[in-house]
């Protein structure tokens, strides 16, 4: 699969993931996301590819998910790393 295409399955899976997390459907109802979709998530997020995710950045790519920044940073370093970002989607 290419780049380009790979980044769109997953961001798709990122709105719709966050689209039921808005209405309330919980992850219960989405499919588990596969991890290559969450690293290319994550490496599309971390746009000064520092290896980590600030809540600007997760901002940038989805609003609706920076409100669960703080919960997901479970070393409260002010940013996510690749396992705490996974922890957003279930």
């Amino acid at each position: 699969m290419k780049l380009h295409q790979h980044r769109n399955r997953a961001l798709a899976a990122l709105l719709a993931a966050s689209a039921l997390t808005t209405f309330g459907l919980g992850s219960a109802v989405a499919a588990p996301m596969k991890q290559e979709d969450i690293t290319a998530m994550f490496r599309k997020a971390d746009a000064n590819a520092d290896g980590g995710v600030t809540k600007e950045e997760l901002s940038a790519i989805d609003p609706t998910l920076a409100p669960n920044f703080e919960k997901a940073d479970a070393n409260k370093d002010g940013k996510l790393s690749l396992r705490e970002f996974g922890g957003l989607f279930g």
